[in-house]
């Protein structure tokens, strides 16, 4: 039995294709369920999206965290209206990303969503300044109101069936 040129670039073609298979198999990205993603342009879209507003929420529960603490009033004023200062920019730029990045079309109502949190948690540590700077009794409420309300934005946001 004599093997033709043929059978070898055959057999070394199906080595190629498993091979290559292999490779794509391990390769490609997973969701959740551990099933393998087509990432078809528009869906790799969506997922990077997705994905993004997962770090967003991430985020906003770190900022929350930081205005929380600085209502608290524990340590110097200046250390206090440093952090409540840096807290502030943070929440800006958190803001203008989710007003630039966009969304896309299926995910326009998740990036309203996302953008109103981020007005929010923006407003709730512009107050919280304003307290650190006038520390009257209705500049903490109005504070403490605030974080509530960004609070009820962000879970409505994290309980989105896009998230995660």
């Amino acid at each position: 039995m004599a093997i033709t040129r043929s059978t070898v670039l055959l057999t070394g073609a199906l080595c190629l294709a498993i091979l290559l298979g292999f490779i794509g198999w391990r390769a490609s990205p997973q969701d959740p369920d551990g099933h393998p993603l087509l990432l078809l342009p528009d869906v790799k879209r969506v997922e990077d999206y997705r994905f993004r507003v997962g770090d967003w929420v991430d985020e906003l529960y770190l900022l929350d965290g930081r205005l929380t603490t600085l209502l608290a009033g524990s340590g110097d004023l200046l250390s206090q209206s440093r952090t409540a200062q840096q807290a502030f920019e943070d929440s800006l730029a958190l803001t203008q990303e989710t007003d630039r990045l966009a969304a896309p079309p299926a995910l326009v109502g998740l990036q309203e969503a996302a953008s109103r949190t981020a007005l929010a948690y923006l407003e709730a540590a512009r107050r919280v300044l304003l307290w650190i700077s006038a520390p009257t009794p209705a500049h903490y409420d109005q504070a403490v109101q605030q974080i509530l309300t960004g609070r009820s934005q962000l879970a409505e946001l994290e309980s989105s069936t896009w998230i995660r």
